[in-house]
């Protein structure tokens, strides 16, 4: 009798993403090895009397099913194991602890958030990489899901138009404590918390039918596996062809289900698309931004390093040709003076001077504020003022104090 006799196992996606196509791990070598150790194979959706699910990610398969969803939904005591921990019961010829080897329930997932802010975003992301999502400031085709406690931001309209999941806050709450990623249909952030609306998203659900993939070698084509974003199954039942949620699920759930599913999920991801223009994002409001500063005081140092991160702007340390704006400080040197002077005389004055209340009112406002007004600074008013010293004042406002 081999060390797994009788334990029932069943197979998730066995995409892993960190591993090249020739060497993903294949379904039939992993039967094969769970069934030499004595153990049986079970499908997803005669996982009530399973023990395990071996997996690498918790992301729908290239074909559309939701294994995943399926079988935890079936049985909330599974555990998620990754395929190493079969491995390793082959290799000590008993059942190993699975705790080393366990897939959080946001393994595979690769996940990018909106509208928080600053002290929200170190929690969010925290949460996401203890569930095993590989997190990125950035949103790109290849993303899977998008976080946010409201809509409205730039990431959120293109997370939209790609196919990724869309989902409140609450549900990454909510997958962590269940241990296991939860159905995100409920969560669609452009309808959470909408009442009434349970039916119409479970049904419309359901009804949503495969995308083709493109054509291997055609344009936009990814003949890589993957685990990503993946079209729903044409299965009946819950999210993805998942058997309806349990008790414990649907009541908790009844009151905070939206009123339609997402966009469908392409097969492959899209080559990345730069959007034309500055796109504002609550996260990353100014990142189209390339700012150079001249005069800060140490005090002025820390704030503007500080408005850096939290703007999503790019410092340069030295005038060039890449700064699009040009900050000024209380304390500019006669040197600084002389450089600014010669650096828009190059450029006709093309780059825009302005005061520091501009950047600290853009980061307290979180969007890009224009340029003009009273945080402008002509070049001649620049020269007027004392090399290393306190500006007149009229215009302290230069100073500002920078709640960042």
């Amino acid at each position: 009798m081999g060390c797994l006799s009788g334990v029932r196992i069943v197979f998730g996606n066995l995409v892993d993403i960190n591993l090249s196509t020739e060497h993903q791990p294949r379904l039939e070598d992993l039967a094969h090895i769970a069934a030499s150790l004595g153990a049986i194979v079970l499908e997803p959706s005669e996982a009530d009397n399973a023990t395990y699910l071996v997996a690498n990610s918790v992301l729908r398969t290239s074909d559309g099913d939701d294994p995943y969803l399926v079988a935890t939904q079936r049985n909330h005591g599974l555990l998620v194991v990754k395929p190493d921990w079969l491995r390793r019961c082959q290799e000590a010829q008993c059942q190993a602890q699975p705790a080393e080897f366990r897939l959080g329930p946001f393994g595979g997932i690769k996940a990018s958030i909106t509208n928080f802010g600053v002290k929200e975003r170190d929690a969010v992301v925290n949460h996401l990489k203890d569930g095993g999502a590989i997190y990125s400031p950035e949103l790109y085709r290849a993303t899977t899901h998008l976080v946010g406690m409201r809509g409205g931001s730039s990431k959120h309209k293109y997370a939209k138009d790609w196919g990724m999941h869309v989902v409140h806050y609450d549900w990454v709450l909510h997958s962590l404590k269940a241990g296991r990623r939860l159905c995100e249909v409920p969560y669609t952030l452009d309808v959470y918390g909408v009442p009434g609306a349970a039916a119409a998203a479970a049904a419309a659900d359901a009804g949503i039918t495969r995308i083709v993939a493109p054509v291997a070698g055609g344009p936009g084509a990814n003949n890589a596996p993957r685990g990503g974003s993946l079209a729903r199954s044409t299965s009946t039942g819950g999210c993805a062809g998942a058997a309806p949620p349990a008790a414990a699920d649907a009541s908790a759930a009844a009151a905070t289900r939206g009123a339609g599913p997402p966009a469908p999920l392409p097969l492959a991801p899209l080559p990345f698309y730069v959007p034309e223009g500055p796109q504002s994002d609550d996260c990353y409001f100014l990142s189209f931004v390339q700012l150079a500063a001249v005069g800060l005081t140490e005090a002025e140092q820390a704030h503007v390093g500080a408005a850096v991160r939290e703007s999503g702007a790019t410092r340069y340390h030295e005038l060039c040709a890449a700064v699009t704006h040009i900050v000024v400080g209380s304390l500019p040197s006669s040197v600084e003076l002389v450089a600014v002077r010669e650096h828009q005389t190059e450029r006709r004055e093309e780059v825009p001077l302005v005061r520091l209340s501009w950047l600290y009112d853009s980061c307290n406002r979180r969007q890009f504020l224009a340029p003009e007004g009273h945080y402008a600074v002509s070049l001649a008013q620049l020269l007027q003022m004392p090399p290393s010293g306190v500006l007149p004042a009229q215009q302290q406002q230069v100073c500002g104090k920078g709640r960042v």
